[in-house]
Parts: structure tokens; sequence; C-alpha cells
């Protein structure tokens, strides 16, 4: 009984320690993988993905910066981290660092200290678009959706204005403004303001997006369910289906029963 009680304890300790020795584990993975930056000299000469005889400098704040990106998209968050943190302390003022690491916190769930990085993001450059947006989109998630639409109205007006000057800005995430429309649409239909939502929501599929058409639909599609618009609903069931991408199968039973008992 005691050796039994032992090896409970033992276990239990264990899944307690695993979180934190993963992180650990990851971190000094980056640590190490990184080692190599620091014996550089800042800039880094590195070739150009485009010509091999050509020289490119870069700042080693900006090869921890792309180090973390790599990280984020692999799903090692910790690591993603670690290196925006450092590319942040070599170059306090790297905007796209802020924003990059701000959607790792949102990622965590760490919703504040994603707020913290897109205000520091905006202070940076009080017209990056990417971080007015996202901060939005974090705000829904906090409930603040009044915060939420007065960022993306801020986002959209950066673009606006971007458009008419014809500057063209680096985007950290989406290629065009139709995610800033979604976001405020999102916030819109929480908020019960059905119209404006769906007017977003045809903003954000006017304009088009490579990463999210799936999603544009799927939310016009349960306000349209929201709103008793079943056959509209349904065509952008079929529109998602066309883009080879599943719908949810719970949406998908409660749309099935309405539109059946309507009929």
């Amino acid at each position: 009984m005691k050796k039994i009680t032992i090896i409970i304890c033992l276990l239990v300790a264990l899944v307690i320690l695993m979180p934190s020795a993963s992180r650990w584990l990851e971190i000094k993975s980056a640590e190490l993988n990184c080692e190599r930056f620091e014996r550089e000299k800042d800039p880094v000469k590195i070739d150009s993905p485009s010509s091999p005889t050509t020289e490119v400098y870069i700042s080693k704040a900006t090869m921890y910066m792309t180090q973390g990106t790599v990280y984020f998209e692999q799903g090692y968050l910790n690591a993603a981290i670690f290196c925006y943190d450092k590319a942040i302390k070599l170059d306090p003022n790297l905007t796209l660092a802020y924003v990059n690491r701000g959607k790792v916190y949102s990622q965590q769930g760490q919703l504040d200290k994603a707020i913290l990085d897109y205000n520091r993001a905006i202070e940076t450059d009080s017209n990056n678009a990417d971080a007015y947006r996202l901060r939005g989109f974090t705000y829904i998630e906090k409930g603040d959706l009044d915060q939420a639409i007065t960022d993306c109205n801020k986002a959209i007006e950066v673009r606006t204005n971007e458009s008419a000057a014809g500057i063209s800005r680096q985007r950290s995430s989406d290629p065009s403004e139709a995610d800033s429309y979604w976001v405020r649409g999102v916030a819109y239909q929480y908020k019960g303001d059905l119209t404006q939502a769906l007017s977003d929501y045809n903003q954000a599929i006017k304009i088009g997006s490579f990463f999210h058409p799936a999603a544009y639909y799927l939310d016009r599609a349960k306000l349209y369910f929201q709103m008793g618009e079943y056959d509209k609903s349904w065509e952008d069931v079929h529109k998602i289906e066309s883009l080879s991408v599943k719908v949810d199968p719970v949406f998908l039973k409660k749309l099935k029963k309405y539109s059946v008992s309507r009929k």
C-alpha cells in the first residue's frame, strides 16, 4: 500500500511538473539554436534569397524576430516568445516584434499581455493597422465590444488613408483590410446590431482575403441563421464547402432543423 501511495505521488508530481519542464526544454532549445546570432556582428550579412551574389545586411533584432515567427508557425509558442523578447531587447522600437509577440500571448490566452504588446506596437507606430485590428479582436475575447469596434474603425481608417495616398505598408498578417471589417462585424453581431454586422461581413467578402474566406462566409451564414434567412445561410454553407472546408457540424444540424421546421 505504501509503494502504491509513493507511485501515485510521483505520478501527480510528474503531471504538475511536466508543463514547466516542457516550457524549459523549449526555451533552452531556442536559446541553443539562436547562439549563432550572438556570435555575429550587428548588422548581420546574409545571402539575398533572390540573388546569391548580392550581400544583404539585417539587424540581429530582425533575425531573432524572424526566428520567432518560424517557431510561432511551428507551434512552439514559448520559443517564439523567447526570440521576440530578444528582438525587443535589442530594438525596443521594433513594432512588428510587439505585434507578433502579442499574437502569441493571445493564442496562449494571456489577453492582458497581448493588449500591452499591441499598445506598445501602436506607441512605436501609431499607423499600424494590424496592431489596432488584433487588439480589437482581443477586446472581443475580453468582452469589451465598444473598444473592439473603436480599434477596428481605426484600423480601417489607416488602411483607407494608405490606399488613398498610394502607400503600401508591410502587413504582419492579412494582406488587406478585409479582416478589420470581419472583426468589427463579429463585435457588432455580439452587440446585437445585425444590420451593421451584415454590412461588415459583406464588405470583408467583397474585399476578399487569401487567408480567411471560409471564416467570413461561416460567420455570415451564422448571422443569416440568426436573422431567420435560412436560404441565404445555406448559400454561404455551400460556398464554404466549395472551398473544401468542413462546416461546423453543430451549426449544420441546427440549420437543417430550422430549415425543415419552416417548411
